[in-house]
């Protein structure tokens, strides 16, 4: 048993026209403990220009990779070679990175050939506790005393992945459990930030946001969006604890989503 943690620099950050151009696969052991790790590059004459952000992040001089870069596709097959010997794939924004892998394979090839993998977050799908307040990957591994050389770059980014979760103790197996248990979205009902109420909702928020409600979308998510209501989720299995917590604020369950 195995799991992989994949990591892709892309031309830019839209997904639906971003290609990727780097790749890093982290093949390890259940338990993170035992790893190997593979990079590579890609690239196809139908790309456009990297653009000038993912450049400067990922430390690239030139917009284009020469022509003796390996094509995507064969690049790819070299992926699908190391994921299909694992039983889950994660990746730090698996939203991200997923749709990445499956838009580009759907070029190269078709989209009934996209691989069906067995996708985790190691972002979204870990309990990270509320006091980590930046999920950014570089930050949490500080938090955690764990240094990131070349953040951004993927091979850096995979072994920062696993070396995080070794770190944490968490197996393949309890974070198929947490990802899989449904999420409990709440809004904090707060005055409206003017007039008579103005000081009494920003300490309010300010309440809030320590307790993790942010504005529209819980943290570390894209959706759904929850208009104009402060939000946070919690997994099912810690609702009631989330409950009996004293607030000065009343609270609503907004809806209770499976993943």
């Amino acid at each position: 048993m195995s799991v992989a943690i994949i990591d892709f620099e892309t031309t830019s950050a839209n997904t639906d026209t971003a290609r990727p151009w780097g790749w890093a696969v982290c093949v390890a052991s259940d338990d993170f403990k035992e790893f190997k790790t593979y990079e590579g590059l890609m690239w196809a004459d139908d790309y456009e220009d990297i653009c000038s952000h993912a450049m400067r992040v990922c430390g690239v001089e030139e917009p284009r990779l020469p022509a003796t870069t390996p094509h995507t596709s064969s690049a790819l097959e070299e992926i699908v070679s190391l994921l299909d010997t694992c039983d889950l794939v994660i990746a730090y924004n698996a939203v991200f990175d997923s749709r990445i892998f499956g838009m580009e394979f759907a070029r190269q090839y078709s989209r009934s050939e996209v691989p069906r993998l067995n996708w985790a977050c190691a972002l979204s799908d870990v309990a990270y506790e509320d006091f980590y307040r930046c999920r950014q990957l570089s930050h949490i591994c500080l938090d955690h005393g764990i240094y990131v050389p070349n953040a951004h770059g993927a091979k850096a980014d995979v072994e920062a992945v696993r070396t995080l979760m070794e770190h944490r103790g968490l197996t393949r197996l309890l974070i198929e459990e947490y990802r899989d248990e449904p999420w409990v979205y709440m809004t904090a009902l707060l005055p409206k930030p003017w007039g008579k109420t103005e000081l009494v909702a920003k300490e309010l928020q300010k309440a809030a946001k320590e307790d993790g409600y942010s504005w529209q979308t819980c943290r570390g998510t894209a959706e759904p969006v929850f208009t104009k209501k402060w939000v946070k989720r919690v997994k099912s299995s810690l609702f009631e604890e989330e409950k009996a917590k004293k607030m000065p604020f009343k609270r609503e369950v907004l809806d209770v989503i499976n993943t």
